[in-house]
């Protein structure tokens, strides 16, 4: 593949010797090469990568379930998740598509395969979502008509959506836009929530269902990663480029734009999506979409929300600068008399006092803000961990995940003889890999978060689900993580005979392990 770079500065690093400190996963590379066997590839233009399968064997995967994933037991949860995406992506490598395509290009993949996603979600499965659950209008669904002329309407009503209503708005031509079906649907809520092991970051869906000879939004852009799975029928998609680098990767998705604003834009990609495409949008990538004679049924799994570098650094921003005030006694000293006659935006011919009273203070603080940046990236990334577990999806837990845990299997009796009893000699586990964090809110008071008991409603999840401990039972739950996805005794845990039973039980009442007698 082609990485020669454009004039956008989109992924541009400068020469070699330039990002040698750069992490591999964002140097660019002129040897990769996306060569697939059964499949044809062209880079149309920098932005684009185009994957149409010609001979090769159609996927024997079968029917989308819950569970498709991490069929074999004890799999590690991000080996299942990255299991996960891979198949989202294919044939493209997990690999290559983050060290190439990923926020730099637009990836479609025609698959000519109706039946790659089939089991994921259906538009019958829309109307029996919505028969089953209270979804409301604006903020489960949204009803919309968009024209070239007039722009985007939306036409919602009030309360609560009903099936028969939303047969009669696409009779009419409008489209349907599911917000949230993670919520109440499980298959969605299985790839999205499993996805999370292998993004750390909250990972959303919307599913559009569009009739035919109609569109449903304006071209915008978004503040997600977007990869659009096609379920049913035909759907016609431009994506533009960014116009710069300035305006690449954006924190928030965009205003809608006319059909007049986009002329001068870079179009990149111009094509139809069928039943079993996929078409990648990186963050900030303009796009629209329109249906032919066919209606359209696609779901848009969404990526990486808010969590940047920047966003990194400005997680513990108060932190540092109360670190360098403390540290350092000139920080702290007023700035000096006049200082308003030193310096400013304004053109006005202000005195020299700046470089001399005020920049040799600043650039002392700015050496000590650099390096307590740097000591302080650990606690960022555990700053950045505490906002995911308060917001992502909690996991589907599978039969024997339940079973094995205080959540509780199928066909549980009221009376049964079966309660459980932790014990030195049973053998647990976490139930994901990211499920909980173990954080410390001073060096003397550890905690974990976790997901295991969050709603699959965004909205309802505002409060941090934690788990207090003691201090002397941290090394049991390093060697949980460590020992992950294999079981452990609950006397190897390494705190101690009551201490590791103590904490044993705090897991399980918490929902966070399985506990087992060891197998024979």
């Amino acid at each position: 593949m082609d990485d020669s770079e454009d004039d956008y500065g989109l992924g541009d690093l400068g020469d070699e010797d330039e990002y040698t400190d750069i992490s591999p996963m964002f140097q660019m590379t002129t040897d990769y090469k996306f060569k697939i066997d059964g499949y044809r590839t062209a880079k149309e233009n920098t932005f684009l990568l185009k994957i149409e399968r010609t001979t090769a064997t159609k996927s024997r995967s079968g029917p989308f379930t819950t569970f498709k994933f991490g069929q074999i037991p004890d799999t590690h949860s991000v080996q299942i998740a990255m299991d996960a995406f891979s198949w989202m992506v294919a044939p493209v490598e997990r690999d290559g598509f983050f060290s190439h395509l990923f926020q730099r290009r637009v990836l479609y993949v025609a698959r000519r395969d109706k039946n790659y996603f089939k089991g994921l979600f259906s538009s019958d499965g829309l109307l029996r979502m919505v028969q089953e659950n209270d979804l409301q209008y604006g903020t489960n669904i949204n009803v919309a008509h968009y024209d070239r002329e007039g722009g985007r309407t939306t036409h919602n009503p009030i309360g609560r959506v009903f099936a028969h209503q939303l047969k009669t708005f696409v009779k009419a031509g409008m489209s349907l836009q599911c917000i949230n079906p993670q919520s109440y649907n499980d298959e969605i809520w299985y790839l999205c929530e499993i996805l999370q092991e292998l993004t750390n970051s909250f990972v959303g869906a919307n599913t559009y269902l569009t009739p035919a000879n109609s569109a449903g939004f304006a071209p915008h852009w978004d503040e997600v990663d977007a990869f659009i799975l096609q379920l049913e029928g035909k759907k016609y998609w431009r994506v533009w480029a960014p116009a710069d680098g300035d305006s690449a990767l954006p924190d928030e998705s965009s205003r809608n734009f006319s059909e007049k604003e986009m002329a001068d834009k870079n179009l990149v990609f111009d094509g139809t999506l069928e039943e079993g495409d996929i078409l990648y949008v990186p963050r900030g990538f303009y796009h629209s979409a329109s249906t032919g004679k066919d209606h359209s049924l696609h779901v848009t799994i969404s990526l990486c929300h808010n969590v940047t570098f920047a966003h990194l650094m400005k997680s513990i921003s108060n932190e540092v600068w109360d670190s360098v005030r403390q540290a350092r006694l000139v920080s702290r000293r007023s700035l000096p008399p006049g200082f308003l006659e030193m310096g400013g935006v304004a053109g006005l011919d202000y005195e020299e006092g700046l470089n001399e009273h005020i920049m040799p203070v600043v650039n002392t603080m700015l050496e000590d803000v650099t390096e307590t940046y740097r000591e302080g990236i650990a606690s960022a990334i555990d700053k950045m961990a505490q906002e995911f577990f308060k917001t992502a999806l909690p996991p589907m837990l599978t039969p024997e995940e339940r079973k094995l845990s205080i959540h509780g299997g199928e066909n549980l009796g009221m009376f049964d003889e079966n309660e459980v009893k932790v014990t030195r000699m049973k053998e647990i586990r976490f139930i994901r890999h990211h499920a909980q964090r173990l954080v410390f809110e001073n060096e003397e008071t550890p905690f974990i978060i976790h997901r295991m008991s969050n709603s699959r409603i965004l909205s309802e999840n505002t409060e941090q689900k934690t788990v207090a401990v003691e201090l002397k039972m941290v090394d049991g739950i390093i060697t949980l993580f460590r020992d992950y996805p294999q079981w452990i005794k609950v006397k190897d845990l390494g705190c101690g005979k009551q201490v590791n039973v103590a904490l044993a039980e705090i897991l399980y009442n918490n929902g966070l392990i399985m506990i087992r007698d060891k197998p024979i």
